[in-house]
Formats: structure tokens, C-alpha cells, sequence
């Protein structure tokens, strides 16, 4: 897949706009952006893409896009898998 950079270092991603999990943290939010950014370190800066994740709350916080994974909403099993001894 290409990743398409705008103007401002935010990139495309199959999953902005979804409910998505921060394997890192394992804290669920909705991803709204994936940005590359030139971030300061003790040798210089670097770019770094960071994955923006808010919650229904309102806090936001980044991880790596690496450590994003989609939310699968639970499937309600059947009481015949429920129970095996039924």
C-alpha cells in the first residue's frame, strides 16, 4: 500500500475513523490521524510517524501505528457453544 502524506505530514490509513485498540496500552479510541513529525532526541531530530487515538472522553494520546489494531465487536455465541455439555 502507498502511504499519501499531505501538507501538513498527516498520512492516509485504512483504519482513521474507527474504533481501534493501542496494543501498547491496550486503551480503545478511534484513530484520527497518523502523522509524521520531526521530533527532538539527545542525537538531533528524527522523523517519526505517530498514530493519534482519542476515547469517547475526549483524551487523546499517540503510539507507534504499529501497535494499532482494529476493535472486532464481540460475537454473541450460541447457547449450543456456550455449554458443551448441552
Amino acid at each position: 500500500m502507498t502511504r499519501r502524506i499531505d501538507g501538513f505530514g498527516h498520512e492516509d490509513h485504512e483504519l482513521l475513523g474507527a474504533q481501534v485498540r493501542d496494543t501498547a496500552s491496550g486503551k480503545v479510541g478511534v484513530l484520527v490521524a497518523v502523522v509524521v513529525e520531526r521530533v527532538r532526541t539527545h542525537c538531533g531530530t528524527q522523523l517519526v510517524r505517530q498514530a493519534y487515538i482519542k476515547n469517547g472522553r475526549g483524551v487523546e494520546w499517540t503510539t507507534s501505528p504499529s501497535r494499532v489494531s482494529p476493535v472486532t465487536p464481540k460475537r454473541p455465541t450460541s447457547a449450543r457453544w456456550s455449554n458443551p455439555a448441552a
